[in-house]
């Protein structure tokens, strides 16, 4: 028998991934999504991005992740600006901070990720985070009167946020404890990319380094570094990562994976340590992957096949991972994991057929693992379908410019589809 009454956690992509593809599939039961943030659920990525740039404007809103109208005409009760305090497993029910319960046969939990603050900027005024909309609109508003910026954190966040606020005319300075950006999930070419971009801009950059002491002047702060220096700023973005937030899971003794995070343990169908309660998106490490991956693809990928075991349906293959970064009027989008730590790999430079597009091709032991396409759209659309597919070209293939990638991709597809 199908479930009845399913209940998820979270409204991020997760969440109303999952909530989706439930009502797709067929789901006829009682479906509830609950969030403690107030309003409609809304998309992440702008949050970097257009939201600070043109948060302060009356005309700009963080997008929706679906119309307002959307949960209505889908019969899913969205409940919005409500905490779960508590998950009852025995009852099967979970507990609200306005002291109601509701019912489930199945639980999802979507609760995503928390941003890691530091201990000595968490009691600093104008020091943030950013999470949510109203993150994102406190950074924007800010922006507004303050004129220098310093960013602790060298990862997406962090360079989304320098670029939003270079747009603004703030004055960035980031801070990295690595030598260069993305130093865990990017090539180096990528990483010097970035960096001359940002420098171009007036971004200055202070690598191998970490903020120790942060001292109140009368408007501004004085940031003291580990290398000794010192930079001066009016406001300081943390953006060093994120926990999954599995506050729920601790308190309901969920088995958790304490060598990551302690995000949630789940099988291969997102069920975790309590066969009525899954878990999905940032929160979860599934078992058998090779790492937990934070993105909003893979987030609403988990929500859909999340809701396929639900409704009992065949597992279909699931695709590549990727990613996207938006900086300035660049794009950096990525197929794949890139094999960083792999000490077999070889990474393959192609130019573009455009500006100062170019693509990283990344191989180990001659199997395609991964492409970096910096302002250059078609490499990367041909080697996610390359990944997908599970086709590898060689490297020298790649490094032979005389051939177009679209020639070398229908060369293995036709040999691996043979009519």
């Amino acid at each position: 028998m199908l479930e009845k009454d399913i209940v998820i956690i979270g409204a991020g992509h997760a969440g109303i991934s999952c909530a989706e593809a439930l009502r797709t599939k067929g789901f006829k039961g009682t479906l509830t999504v609950v969030d403690g943030q107030k309003g409609f659920p809304t998309e992440k990525p702008p949050l970097s991005k257009g939201a600070i740039v043109n948060g302060t404007s009356e005309d700009y809103s963080v997008p929706l992740l679906k119309p307002e109208n959307w949960y209505v005409e889908n019969n899913i009760d969205l409940k919005t600006g409500i905490t779960v305090m508590s998950i009852d497993r025995i009852n099967r029910k979970i507990n609200l901070s306005n002291k109601n319960t509701i019912s489930y046969t199945t639980l999802v939990i979507a609760t995503g990720a928390i941003p890691i603050e530091l201990g000595i900027t968490r009691k600093h005024p104008q020091s943030f985070t950013l999470r949510n909309s109203k993150d994102a609109k406190e950074i924007s508003r800010a922006a507004s009167t303050l004129k220098s910026a310093l960013i602790i954190g060298c990862g997406y966040i962090g360079l989304e946020v320098a670029a939003s606020l270079t747009e603004r005319g703030v004055k960035v300075t980031v801070v990295e404890t690595e030598d260069r950006p993305l130093a865990k999930i990017s090539s180096s070419a990528i990483a010097e990319k970035l960096v001359e971009i940002h420098e171009r801009k007036g971004v200055k950059f202070r690598f191998s380094n970490s903020v120790v002491r942060i001292d109140n002047l009368k408007n501004e702060f004085r940031v003291l570094l580990q290398t000794g220096g010192h930079e001066i700023a009016e406001m300081i973005i943390t953006g060093i990562g994120v926990s999954p937030d599995s506050i729920l899971a601790s308190k309901s003794s969920l088995a958790k994976n304490e060598n990551d995070k302690n995000s949630i343990c789940v099988n291969e169908n997102f069920v975790t340590s309590d066969h009525h309660i899954l878990a999905i998106g940032d929160v979860a490490k599934r078992v058998g992957t090779e790492k937990r991956i934070e993105s909003v693809d893979n987030a609403q990928e988990d929500g859909k096949e999340a809701a396929s075991y639900i409704m009992k349906e065949v597992k279909q293959p699931r695709g590549v991972p990727w990613f996207w970064s938006d900086q300035y009027d660049k794009t950096l989008q990525i197929a794949g994991l890139v094999p960083i730590t792999d000490a077999n790999k070889k990474m393959v430079f192609r130019p573009g057929k455009r500006g100062d597009g170019f693509s990283v091709w990344s191989f180990v032991d001659e199997k395609l693992r991964s492409v970096e396409a910096f302002s250059d759209p078609s490499s990367f659309a041909i080697g996610k379908r390359f990944l997908s597919d599970e086709l590898s070209p060689t490297s020298c293939e790649i490094m032979d410019l005389s051939t177009d990638l679209k020639t070398i991709y229908k060369r293995f597809h036709t040999k691996a589809n043979p009519t």
